[in-house]
């Protein structure tokens, strides 16, 4: 656990060894995990200021330890902010830069003061996780003398040395090969019934698979193996009733259009209607089948099927289907002609020739192919490239691609489109928004979703954005990434869809 890993919200492994003040279960519903109970909109614990401001108030589980045996305070949380919030280490992550205060009231109740309104106020999860004051503070406050970071992130702390509050006590680590871990007899939701786990660090997929098979191995991760890894499983090792393979939809993958006129090479993707003829000319469900024989769903908004508010949009966006005939009328409309060749040019006699650019990998490059392949076959003449690993790392490179780039959109509604987040040299080219497009009414819904607190109302704004963005097509919805869960039917309890969360309640027979 790098200190990054050790407060981010993302790791899988995170969850292992350590917890929030909330919980998110499959269905991404929250509930109380360090904390006793959630704050509740409406009432003391969460309380709207006549100024725009708001307060929470979050009251600790008694008796809470972390897995040295200290307990748990209120201290520990005004700590963490504190650290989160420090410029020169760099972990400051939302929501903390929303807090404007966090303040102990007693030793099992923090209050937290808001800047503004923040919908998610009430259930702070792994995007909060507590911080032990008694292990960390005096280096801490060294670092505050000598504003020394590195030797603050450079503690075993953040490693072998980790001490957190989650279901399992790391006992011993090493690296590159494996994690071992006990149950934690004081972790908030109950002992885990599964006593030891050890963690096996595999860099390539094909020995998982072989592990899984072989037996030993007894759960793998997502991400710890390829779709056909899946489909091998899921073909000979599940119907045998050995074990347990969950393939599902995860991030979108999206090619957003390049705006910034300095860069873009085909004007023509400037006009709404060419983008919209694209749309309608890609045959999703053939690239559906291509990729992953009918598995993973079809993706008909920039938005990820782990989003919370993902179900409402998939069910209420206006979406695009397979439509040659309507690419060939839009494409009329904005002055394409198909030439003798059956491929689309302008009156001049150009052909509409645009980049489309996707990111070096397998998964990525074959989905390129079929699309590429269906465009061509409706008379849009794309160019495919690909981005070398050493252009992905490149924030210009990602930020100036001459016409479709590649990006992939996970479980936020992200800055994807959003005005305020267009790379520009100004911020090194850093902006969520890499093809520039800029629009001020979806910017202003971004910010109602932003700050609505009633669920339902941020349902609708985020099925407006997705709909306004299907609408002008900044970029294209191509494919979903999938997720492989596999795990012998031994082991009772995962969650399909988020797996680690109720790990405690794992069962191995």
């Amino acid at each position: 656990m790098s200190p990054k890993t050790a407060q981010a919200a993302s790791g899988q492994m995170q969850q292992l060894f350590n917890a929030g003040l909330a919980i998110y279960d499959g269905a991404t519903n929250p509930h109380p995990q360090l904390a006793a109970t959630l704050p509740r909109l409406g009432t003391d614990s969460w309380r709207v200021l006549p100024d725009g401001k708001m307060e929470t108030t979050y009251t600790l589980r008694p008796n809470g330890t972390w897995h040295d045996g200290s307990p748990m305070t209120a201290d520990d949380l005004v700590f963490t902010w504190q650290v989160y919030t420090e410029p020169g280490i760099g972990l400051s992550t939302k929501p903390q830069d929303q807090m404007d205060e966090v303040v102990a009231l007693d030793p099992g109740t923090v209050l937290i003061r808001w800047k503004s309104l923040y919908p998610d106020a009430g259930e702070l999860a792994f995007d909060f996780t507590p911080l032990p004051r008694s292990i960390l503070e005096p280096s801490f406050q060294s670092y505050k003398q000598t504003q020394d970071a590195q030797a603050f992130l450079n503690q075993a702390y953040w490693t072998t040395a980790f001490v957190g509050a989650g279901p399992y006590r790391l006992i011993a680590w090493e690296p590159g090969a494996h994690m071992e871990a006990v149950a934690f007899e004081g972790y908030a939701l109950g002992k885990p019934k599964i006593d030891r786990i050890v963690a096996r660090i595999i860099g390539d997929e094909n020995p998982v698979l072989t592990g899984i098979l072989s037996d030993q191995l007894g759960f793998a991760m997502e991400n710890t193996l390829r779709f056909e890894h899946g489909m091998t499983l899921k073909q000979d090792w599940a119907p045998s009733g050995r074990g347990v393979v969950e393939i599902r939809a995860s991030n979108v993958i999206t090619n957003v259009v390049q705006f910034r006129q300095d860069y873009l090479k085909e004007p023509g993707l400037m006009d709404k209607r060419v983008r919209q003829a694209m749309a309608w000319a890609v045959d999703r469900e053939t690239v559906r089948e291509g990729l992953y024989a009918g598995e993973g769903g079809i993706a008909v908004a920039a938005m990820s099927p782990d989003n919370r508010f993902y179900p409402e949009v998939e069910r209420r966006v206006n979406r695009y289907t397979y439509d040659p005939r309507r690419a060939d009328q839009l494409m009329a409309e904005a002055g394409y002609t198909k030439d003798r060749e059956g491929y689309f040019a302008n009156a001049m006699g150009e052909r509409f020739r645009p980049d489309y650019q996707t990111l070096a990998g397998t998964t990525f490059e074959r989905g390129q192919a079929i699309i590429t392949d269906t465009w061509w076959k409706a008379g849009i003449q794309v160019q495919p490239s690909v981005m070398s690993a050493v252009q992905v790392r490149d924030n210009l490179a990602r930020a100036t691609f001459p016409g479709l780039g590649m990006l992939l959109i996970g479980a936020v509604v992200d800055d994807t489109f959003v005005s305020a987040n267009i790379g520009t040299a100004n911020n090194r080219w850093s902006g969520g928004n890499r093809g520039g497009w800029s629009n001020p009414e979806f910017d202003r819904l971004y910010g109602q979703f932003n700050t609505a607190l009633d669920r339902a109302e941020r349902a609708n704004y985020a099925v407006q954005m997705m709909n306004l963005a299907n609408d002008e097509m900044p970029g294209f919805p191509m494919f979903f990434d999938v997720k492989v869960l596999a795990y012998t039917t031994r082991l009772t309890g995962p969650d399909p869809s988020t797996p680690l969360w109720n790990m405690h309640e794992w069962q191995l027979s």
